[in-house]
């Protein structure tokens, strides 16, 4: 599958690959922001005394607190939604891409190459057999790949904080 991918949709995948690493850790980042809010439901006052800031009396830190919690999970999915863009326009690109190599290669072929053969069958190769092979392949490799460092990066923080915890699991 490598080899089929133009160099040009190559380097931008390794982009990707880091737009990627970079979402996961924006979503495992997302997960501990949670847990102030709960904190500040359960007893304002345990979570007022554990943090020094007193730039803002105690009656504006809970919303002071969740507006700055709620500020960073907007621009969290703000940068995954971004990030989801650009894959979407790699994956467009590499269809686009596979479809002209195609194109070329028939091209160059003799008349009675065509003679021979039914034109649609050309016009489903170059349209319809990239759009499947996009679709049923490209992206699920994608999507599973993000899938796959998100589970890493969400394991290596477990193995970080509870070690215990994760060989449990």
């Amino acid at each position: 599958i490598y080899k089929i991918i133009p160099d040009t949709s190559k380097k931008k995948l390794g982009n990707l690959i880091f737009l990627f690493l970079s979402s996961a850790v924006l979503e495992i980042a997302g997960i501990p922001l949670i847990i102030p809010i709960i904190f500040l439901i359960a007893d304002k006052s345990f979570l007022v005394s554990k943090i020094p800031y007193h730039f803002v009396s105690e009656d504006y830190f809970p919303i002071m607190l969740l507006l700055s919690i709620i500020s960073l999970y907007i621009l969290k999915n703000i940068s995954l939604i971004l990030i989801l863009k650009k894959k979407a326009k790699l994956i467009f690109l590499i269809g686009d891409q596979l479809s002209s190599q195609i194109y070329k290669i028939l091209l160059f072929k003799n008349y009675e190459f065509f003679r021979s053969k039914d034109t649609s069958k050309f016009i489903r190769n170059l349209v319809q057999d990239v759009n499947i092979f996009i679709i049923n392949i490209i992206l699920p490799i994608i999507s599973i790949s993000i899938e796959l460092i998100l589970i890493l990066f969400a394991s290596l923080i477990l193995f970080i904080t509870e070690p215990l915890f994760f060989f449990i699991i």
